[in-house]
């Protein structure tokens, strides 16, 4: 099985965040899919902090481009919306690692199934920060990089 990897940059709100806030509404991972309609096993989640905040973060995964919610307030996806959500993958503090002025923190194995977008590749992605957790992002991006199986035969 051939393992692809797609990085977003996640667009984040810049101001400090309460806990339980939205941090990147949802974005686009472009051609996250080896083939349109084809699921995909996410299988690794990076996420590359170069604010250095090392704070708990949820990404949610989701297979359209519905609103989760508005940056900077508390999660809103709508009911139907909520049908979108395929999984999400947790970063606690102690799961990142310190590497001078920025930091990073890996799920390994994730074994996550993915559809896309019906007539895509893409999947989409969220972020927020759960009940304790108050970062400030004053770059305004994370960087998750994400790995991907496809699960097709033969490919």
């Amino acid at each position: 099985m051939p393992i692809q990897y797609v990085d977003v940059s996640m667009t984040t709100a810049t101001d400090a965040q309460d806990a339980g806030d939205v941090l990147a509404a949802t974005q686009v991972v472009t051609n996250a899919c080896a083939a349109i309609n084809e699921p995909t096993l996410l299988q690794s989640v990076t996420v590359i902090d170069t604010d250095d905040q090392k704070a708990i973060l949820t990404a949610v995964f989701l297979d359209s481009d519905v609103a989760f919610g508005t940056e900077d307030a508390a999660p809103s996806i709508t009911d139907a919306n909520a049908l979108a959500i395929q999984g999400s993958v947790e970063f606690v503090v102690a799961d990142y690692i310190d590497v001078g002025g920025a930091s990073y923190a890996n799920a390994k194995n994730v074994g996550l199934v993915l559809k896309p977008a019906v007539g895509t590749r893409n999947v989409y992605m969220a972020l927020y920060t759960p009940a304790t957790s108050t970062p400030t992002y004053a770059s305004g991006i994370i960087t998750v990089r994400l790995g991907f199986m496809s699960m097709k035969e033969g490919q």
